[in-house]
């Protein structure tokens, strides 16, 4: 993918199709699910969230493709660390140990919409002591659109 190409899904609106490109050239090992697989999230901040699919890394760790569609009154260029707060309860370090986000509003006036990664790791070092590891909080999340 051209860096023209990539430049022009970042400046159109959220199509997950699209998407499916980049990750199709950057994750070898992924899976999509063929019906998206509704999320339970209790937030009160989503009209729903769909998991699309899963990437698995070589070290044995997932990350899960999400994609949330926030109400009307969740502004998406400002409520940033609200909108990661409901993606990182779907980091579990068993199953999912980082989530690829994607936020867009039901409001159509709102075209922007927000790619988040987000990814926590906890392990026991050579010493015994407990480990854990997290993405910034306001890095790793991009405006788009």
């Amino acid at each position: 993918m051209t860096e023209k190409q990539l430049k022009d899904i970042f400046q159109q609106t959220y199509s997950f199709p699209l998407w499916k490109q980049v990750f199709d050239d950057i994750f070898p090992n992924k899976e999509y699910l063929q019906k998206p697989a509704v999320v339970d999230d209790s937030s009160g901040k989503t009209k729903s969230v769909l998991q699309l699919g899963t990437i698995r890394l070589l070290n044995n760790r997932n990350i899960i493709i999400l994609e949330a569609e926030v109400k009307k009154n969740i502004q998406i260029v400002k409520n940033r660390r609200e909108l990661r707060d409901i993606a990182l309860k779907f980091i579990d370090q068993t199953n999912n140990h980082g989530v690829f986000i994607f936020y867009y509003s039901e409001d159509k006036k709102q075209l922007d919409y927000r790619l988040s990664f987000i990814s926590r790791i906890s392990e026991i070092d050579e010493d015994g002591n407990f480990q854990k590891f997290e993405t910034a909080k306001k890095r790793y999340t991009y405006l788009l659109g």
